[in-house]
């Protein structure tokens, strides 16, 4: 890559993780966070996006559960605390969901933030034992390998059903999904797939969606707080 080129990646990489207000929603993530090896696909208080001058703008209340934050909104203001540390932010309000600035958030609360090129998206780190992460966790059996390139996520209710469709697409190569974790409305989290065989979820699935293709669909709970997925990914022979 030219000097150029990589100057614009690196300016792309650091607008993304800024501060500003909102775009509108979309049912496909035009970025996706990652909480190490675990891509945030869907959050029903709303995806990560972008806003117009390319700012990373995250979900309140996922994120909060995630990385185990108490949060305290007040009008267009949000607080922040985990364990001693706290942070105040400032909150754009869509359709009464909050979504605050990932690097602001990340950073004043002590953890770590990287915007990867080669995902298209940011990855937050020092999270793993904390909050709704910790007990996802205990799932990890250590087999999954990082995702490569890009992830695009869509979601698409079922008819007459509780049920979405979730959909996966890799930018290159073949797309298996090791694992799903939803949050269902109940506190309950919900494991489909490879996590851990031989767990009440899945007594003998080993992966929660293998095909020899770029994109895998699942299922989970309409009603699910969020979904994150664990992927493998392969280069065609």
């Amino acid at each position: 890559m030219s000097s150029a080129g990589r100057l614009a990646v690196f300016t792309l990489g650091a607008a993304l993780l800024t501060s500003s207000p909102a775009r509108l929603l979309s049912v496909e993530a035009p970025v996706l966070v990652h909480f190490g090896g675990l891509a945030l696909v869907y959050a029903k208080d709303g995806l990560p996006r972008l806003d117009a001058s390319g700012t990373l703008l995250v979900p309140v209340a996922t994120t909060c559960a995630l990385v185990g934050a108490t949060c305290e909104r007040k009008s267009l203001t949000l607080r922040a605390t985990l364990g001693d540390v706290s942070v105040q932010l400032p909150v754009t309000d869509e359709a009464g969901n909050a979504f605050v600035p990932l690097r602001r958030f990340t950073n004043g609360l002590g953890l770590g933030v990287a915007w990867q090129p080669s995902l298209h998206g940011a990855v937050v780190s020092d999270a793993a034992n904390r909050g709704d992460l910790a007990s996802i966790a205990d799932y990890d059996v250590g087999s999954a390998v990082s995702p490569v390139g890009r992830l695009w996520a869509r979601f698409e209710p079922k008819a007459n059903s509780r049920l979405l469709d979730l959909t996966v697409r890799a930018e290159r190569g073949l797309l298996t999904i090791e694992s799903v974790f939803s949050k269902l409305s109940t506190g309950a989290l919900a494991v489909t797939g490879a996590a851990a065989l031989g767990t009440p979820d899945n007594p003998s699935v080993k992966f929660a969606c293998a095909r020899s293709g770029s994109s895998c669909t699942v299922t989970i709970d309409r009603d699910a707080s969020y979904a994150l997925v664990r992927t493998r990914r392969t280069e065609a022979p």
